[in-house]
């Protein structure tokens, strides 16, 4: 059976903080929190299986692997059992690890990206995950240029989540700004985490799975 739900959010964000407890040094966890009410998504997934979300930047070394340390972290906290990646749309860094400032801002906030690989999007992809999330609107035009046709998996601006229509997670390769990027991740994540969270709940495992 196939589950769609679509969820309107608000959302508390903020700076991250260390929670010791969790997985590796930490997980981010928001402070300071501001209300904020996010974009509905549809959320397309088959009843019984995991839900399976993949993050898509230019080279998969900076923006998509920050997100997907950081929903990796906020989705354990939630206790959902969620299927997370990330890619690129250019085959520049096939295999390498995120850059090296990338991992030193997400460590301070206490995710661990060091193990992740960067990999090329495919259209394979429409068939392997239910969201796929861009950061950029350019990635999406990209990422929709080699949809195969008939597929209807998800594919949508990743900042859509906290009502930044049409805006881009801002690309800290030539800027720095990694510090900027990782406070949009941290938003556009827990609302996510909330939509997976509220479809569970109207839409529960009939076999019991978290």
């Amino acid at each position: 059976m196939i589950i769609r739900t679509t969820i309107r959010t608000t959302i508390r964000t903020g700076t991250a903080t260390t929670d010791p407890a969790l997985r590796g040094p930490g997980a981010g966890q928001p402070s300071g929190p501001k209300d904020s009410v996010g974009m509905s998504v549809e959320l397309v997934q088959n009843q019984g299986e995991k839900m399976r979300i993949l993050f898509v930047c230019l080279g998969n070394i900076c923006r998509s692997p920050s997100a997907e340390g950081v929903l990796r972290q906020l989705a354990d906290r939630a206790g959902l059992d969620v299927t997370i990646d990330s890619a690129g749309t250019s085959d520049w860094h096939i295999g390498a690890p995120p850059d090296r400032r990338a991992i030193r801002a997400a460590k301070l906030r206490g995710y661990d990206l060091a193990a992740l690989r960067g990999r090329q999007f495919t259209a394979e992809d429409f068939d392997r995950f239910d969201l796929i999330l861009a950061m950029d609107r350019k990635n999406l035009r990209a990422i929709e240029a080699l949809r195969p046709a008939g597929n209807n998996a998800s594919a949508k601006l990743f900042l859509d989540l906290i009502a930044q229509t049409g805006s881009d997670v801002p690309d800290p390769y030539y800027d720095d700004s990694f510090e900027r990027m990782l406070d949009l991740i941290e938003a556009a994540s827990a609302a996510l985490v909330t939509q997976i969270a509220h479809k569970k709940e109207r839409h529960p495992d009939p076999d019991g799975a978290p």
